[in-house]
């Protein structure tokens, strides 16, 4: 089976994949079969190979779900992970109006023990969700751009496609993993890892980024800067992506 798009997922169609198992006074879904890892996204061409790669090496089928046409979220429980990727902006007056079901579905992930792997503005929608907050940036970012990190295996120095509106203030006890100059890039709270940066962008994703944009961009500068970084930026996503799913199958052990 490939990559489809979920239309609706039922708790029954959840329940005859896995048996809900305790991990601790949480829940997690113990697959009979290969496991289920929702991808949540709010375009197309979220999710780029490298991130799909690494759930299928480890025998997790990846179900797309566009959140932006308002498709109903299974409930958090019944998955084994769930990688949510995020390019709206998630402050003021110009958010998406399904920003605050994400951001509820979020907390109740977090309570039923799924993990998450946020990225882009899904990493500002977890710490909301988990009691951080976001500010608005005097200038946006739309750059390639390298970080300061403290987790160097799992968190590279870069490249890394910054495509940013908000500053994220840290949930209470979380991690902080990376920051730069404009402040944190990624951080870790209970299983969750998100980082606000992409490393989900590939050079075949960035083109729609840049048309669609509110802003004038500059097109052959970002595309000549994604071309020439994206060799080295594959590499640490992919490093990146195995990282979190390994850590929860390792668990799972």
């Amino acid at each position: 089976m490939g990559v489809h798009e979920v239309v609706e997922a039922s708790s029954a169609d959840m329940r005859a994949t896995g048996t809900v198992g305790q991990v601790g006074s949480r829940q997690r879904v113990a697959s009979t079969v290969p496991g289920r890892a929702l991808v949540v996204q709010d375009r197309n061409l979220a999710a780029g190979g490298a991130l799909l790669d690494s759930l299928r090496a480890r025998a997790l089928e990846p179900e797309i779900l566009r959140i932006d046409r308002n498709t109903p979220l299974p409930e958090p429980e019944l998955l084994d992970m769930a990688i949510v990727v995020g390019t709206a902006r998630v402050s003021g007056s110009d958010a998406p109006a399904w920003l605050e079901r994400e951001i509820d579905w979020l907390r109740r992930a977090d309570r039923a023990g799924t993990a998450v792997l946020a990225l882009g503005s899904a990493a500002q929608a977890l710490a909301i969700a988990l009691g951080g907050a976001v500010h608005r940036l005097p200038q946006t970012r739309r750059a390639w751009t390298r970080v300061t990190t403290e987790a160097p295996k799992r968190i590279a120095v870069g490249p890394w496609l910054a495509w940013e509106d908000d500053r994220i203030v840290l949930p209470p006890g979380a991690e902080l993993l990376a920051h730069d100059h404009v402040g944190p890039q990624a951080f870790a709270v209970n299983e969750h890892l998100a980082v606000q940066f992409h490393p989900e962008a590939t050079p075949e994703i960035v083109p729609d980024w840049v048309l669609t944009s509110e802003e004038v961009l500059d097109f052959q500068g970002i595309m000549e800067a994604t071309w020439r970084d994206f060799p080295v930026a594959s590499v640490a996503a992919r490093r990146l992506f195995a990282g979190f799913v390994d850590s929860l199958v390792d668990d799972h052990r």
